[in-house]
């Protein structure tokens, strides 16, 4: 008796979505502040780019005394020493230490192959460099914080921070409003003198 063959049921996939990522920009200016929140948005970034040294600088010294990459729980704890750290949101500190952390990666791995093949560079890799004392860092928001009715929203700050200097408020462009905003980066312009906003949102 001969064996039915057996058929292939052909199913109809589901369509994927495709999202797209956007970008705007928001300039901010001393005319957009008053001139408390334009301090604090300094000091904020001042405490990041801190933050990034104190990364950079537990890296190094592992590199010298120890010829290895730190750790994690040795970066974060340099960091919660620190007196910027409590200037800088939770979310912001994660951000700031895998930066870091991908630039000595890169480093590391550049070294590698200096050792190897030393004549494909121009010479030996050199580990990456600490921001300049006058230089700014940009303010990372993951958690994009609730906009009110006017079109205001806050920044995330530690809760310590924001009982000793108060919060600062930012008005979101109108077209922006109703977007499914994701990501939110606060970049300094000229050293701090200014600062650029820009709304990284996601369309279907």
């Amino acid at each position: 008796m001969a064996r039915k063959k057996a058929v292939k049921v052909l199913r109809k996939q589901k369509k994927r979505e495709t999202m797209q990522r956007f970008t705007q920009k928001q300039n901010i200016g001393r005319a957009c502040l008053t001139a408390k929140e334009f301090r604090l948005l300094q000091r904020m970034s001042h405490s990041s780019k801190a933050l990034r040294n104190v990364g950079l600088y537990t890296m190094k010294q592992s590199y010298l005394n120890h010829n290895r990459m730190a750790t994690i729980k040795e970066v974060d704890t340099a960091m919660q020493a620190d007196m910027n750290y409590w200037g800088v949101q939770s979310n912001s500190v994660q951000a700031i230490r895998r930066a870091v952390f991908t630039e000595v990666k890169s480093f590391f791995k550049a070294l590698e192959q200096w050792k190897k093949n030393p004549e494909k560079f121009t010479g030996h890799p050199k580990f990456p460099n600490y921001s300049r004392s006058t230089d700014k860092r940009i303010i990372e928001i993951y958690q994009v914080p609730k906009v009110d009715d006017n079109g205001y929203w806050m920044i995330p700050m530690n809760v310590a921070f924001r009982k000793k200097f108060a919060s600062t408020r930012i008005r979101m462009p109108k077209n922006l409003r109703n977007k499914q905003i994701s990501y939110i980066e606060i970049v300094p312009k000229q050293k701090g003198r200014f600062f650029e906003v820009h709304y990284t949102y996601e369309m279907h």
